[in-house]
């Protein structure tokens, strides 16, 4: 992985400062990475971007730091990982100071209106022998299946019901002015962040990732494709298609 290219990313962090008048008081900043550089260890931590957005908070205890991913079902650190503490403080490293000079950056505009728009939208389920609703109900009550295999049953089963029930997904942008931010449904792929901030031209946009989540992985369909497949995924192809629309629909150009 450290030998392979960085392949498809949004390289730049992203940081929105709210003021009181010339005080700073919160600062949101994102970046679209999957926040883990190594667990499994037995130990409750936020990982890097925790550490890091908790590095910048003690610098200065007067401004709120809020850190959250962007769409980064795809992303990680892995390139630049290899799963030891050195390297989670590297990150650290990294991550803080880009948070830092993103805010040493601000440019402040007033904000005199704030508009929320919200599309609903509807992903199709995965088609695979695996998930329809006799295996999942079978493999849930099979006592001899590891807990972690009867979770993902359960967890396919919940998502399965919700679109039979026709639950719709919501897609909401908060519009302050000079700043959009957009909440992705489940583990976005980067590359429905791109496609919003091409579709947002000069205009700032900041994409969330893990907003509604029974979907699991959401990939593109190129991914799709390429058979990408995960036991983590519950939408099937079809799904970039049934996101763009919406996508187009709230963030304004």
């Amino acid at each position: 992985m450290a030998n392979a290219s960085v392949g498809e990313i949004d390289p730049i962090l992203k940081t929105i400062t709210f003021f009181n008048s010339n005080k700073p008081l919160a600062q949101v900043h994102s970046y679209a990475t999957h926040p883990m550089s190594y667990y499994g260890q037995g130990v409750l931590s936020s990982d890097f971007v925790g550490l890091a957005r908790a590095r910048l908070y003690w610098d200065n205890i007067s401004i709120h730091q809020i850190f959250v991913p962007g769409c980064a079902g795809d992303v990680t650190a892995d390139k630049f990982n290899n799963g030891s503490e050195e390297d989670r403080q590297l990150l650290i490293d990294r991550l803080s100071s880009a948070m830092a000079k993103a805010g040493e950056n601000t440019k402040r505009y007033p904000l005199s209106e704030v508009v929320v728009r919200n599309a609903k939208l509807t992903l199709p389920f995965h088609p695979g022998d695996h998930l329809t609703k006799e295996r999942l109900m079978r493999d849930w009550n099979n006592t001899k299946l590891s807990t972690a295999l009867r979770i993902l049953a359960a967890m396919g089963l919940a998502s399965r019901n919700r679109v039979d029930k026709g639950q719709l997904i919501d897609l909401p942008c908060v519009d302050l002015g000079h700043a959009q931010i957009v909440l992705f449904p489940g583990e976005s792929f980067i590359g429905y962040q791109l496609m919003a901030q091409k579709h947002a031209g000069k205009n700032f946009v900041m994409c969330i990732g893990y907003g509604e989540s029974w979907t699991g992985y959401i990939p593109t369909e190129k991914d799709f494709l390429e058979n990408f497949s995960d036991s983590w995924l519950w939408v099937g192809p079809g799904s970039a298609e049934q996101i763009r629309k919406p996508i187009f629909e709230v963030i304004r150009q």
